[in-house]
């Protein structure tokens, strides 16, 4: 999380506009999705957006903030629907790809498949399935079994943000 001291730059401040005025989140919904503090969302929600005061011109989003407005939105939905039906929900870390297992398995993969087949730059499609299936069914059973195990320290590391996983 970033010192209330500290100015956010311009992409955050319009990320947390996004969030805002178009998913109409709420300071702490958006506190938690970015990790920036109430300080830093209210000074950025008080102030006009430079680029829309200064150009005259309206806001625009990017495809990128799209997709995290449409994802902050449905969120906010679903959470709400979940709670008038008395579901709880595990509070999970945004953005989060240092929790999902499966990218260090695709690492190590990788790793395996170039201490292997590294001479080999531009492998045939036919050979690439074979190193990749090669690669998948060499991941160790025990090292499955060690990123599982890891998960809650992973989940508690994580308190929002990301991990030194």
């Amino acid at each position: 999380m970033a010192p209330s001291r500290q100015q956010l730059t311009n992409q955050q401040r319009e990320r947390v506009k996004t969030l805002a005025v178009d998913a109409q989140l709420p300071v702490s919904d958006i506190q938690r999705a970015t990790g920036y503090t109430k300080h830093q969302i209210r000074h950025t929600l008080r102030t006009g957006s430079a680029v829309a005061v200064r150009s005259g011109r309206p806001r625009v989003i990017t495809p990128d903030q799209e997709a995290e407005l449409v994802a902050f939105v449905t969120m906010s939905s679903t959470r709400a629907d979940l709670e008038e039906r008395g579901i709880q929900t595990m509070q999970w870390p945004a953005f989060s790809p240092d929790l999902n297992p499966i990218e260090h398995v695709w690492g190590w993969m990788k790793d395996y498949i170039q201490l292997h087949y590294g001479f080999d730059q531009n492998p045939s499609h036919k050979n690439l399935r074979v190193y990749v299936t090669e690669a998948w069914e060499a991941v160790p059973d025990a090292y499955l079994q060690e990123l599982v195990d890891s998960m809650p320290q992973r989940c508690e590391a994580a308190n929002g943000l990301h991990t030194k996983y």
